[in-house]
């Protein structure tokens, strides 16, 4: 079901929705990036990993960028900005 904006509707509370969901995913880019920089192939191996692990865990930091990119261009100038995770 389509319903099309008309220059009259308010769209704060879509802006307000999609950069939660930017937030997140900016959260969980960082968790898998962050986790590839700290534990290279030789940690994922003695920790018991079999070696496609990490590639995986790769594929889905991938896969978090993507969604990144897409939330921040859908949003413009009114994304917003990552925090730094501890």
């Amino acid at each position: 079901m389509s319903c099309p904006l008309t220059p009259d509707q308010d769209t704060s509370n879509d802006t307000r929705l999609l950069n939660f969901a930017l937030t997140l995913e900016y959260l969980e880019h960082a968790f898998y990036t962050d986790g590839l920089a700290k534990y290279d192939e030789h940690a994922f191996k003695d920790a018991g990993f079999p070696a496609w692990v990490r590639t995986r865990f790769q594929q889905i930091a991938d896969h978090e960028a993507s969604h990144v990119a897409l939330l921040s261009n859908t949003l413009g100038d009114k994304a917003v900005q990552p925090c730094q995770y501890n």
